[in-house]
């Protein structure tokens, strides 16, 4: 059996102050670190552009190789998800409120080699078929 992958959910509890999601990195050490979401839905507004930039530089963020963590971020629609997949994440999280998203599920699946997780959280079992079987035909299960 494989052992359990530790992933600290970073989120939104670093409060949109890097110092702290940079410390709070440091001290999980875990082996898989999630990014709050990336939405592109604010448009090319200066908060946008700053939050793109500041997820730019947690991926790239040297501690990560220090304590053997891998980076992880959610997408919430296309343009988030060609953004995030440009970063060369480790894995790729789709909320369970964009999983039925057929277009962000296709880019990822044609854009994207590594791990797509699908949350389903929020989903009927009618819907997750759905979601099974369009992954099933796209080439996206078992990543």
């Amino acid at each position: 059996m494989a052992a359990p992958t530790i992933i600290a959910e970073i989120g939104c509890n670093h409060r949109g102050e890097m110092n702290t999601a940079r410390r709070m990195i440091e001290i999980v050490g875990a082996y898989c670190t999630e990014h709050f979401g990336l939405n592109s839905e604010y448009g090319p507004t200066k908060a946008y552009v700053k939050f793109q930039k500041r997820t730019c530089d947690l991926a790239h963020y040297p501690s990560w190789l220090k304590h053997g963590a891998g980076y992880s971020c959610s997408v919430w629609d296309v343009n988030a998800a060609r953004k995030i997949v440009s970063l060369d994440p480790d894995w790729v999280k789709v909320p369970s409120a964009a999983n039925l998203d057929l277009d962000l599920l296709s880019v990822l699946v044609d854009e994207f080699d590594g791990a797509i997780h699908i949350s389903l959280g929020m989903t009927r079992r009618s819907e997750i078929y759905q979601i099974v079987d369009f992954m099933r035909g796209a080439g996206g299960l078992g990543r």
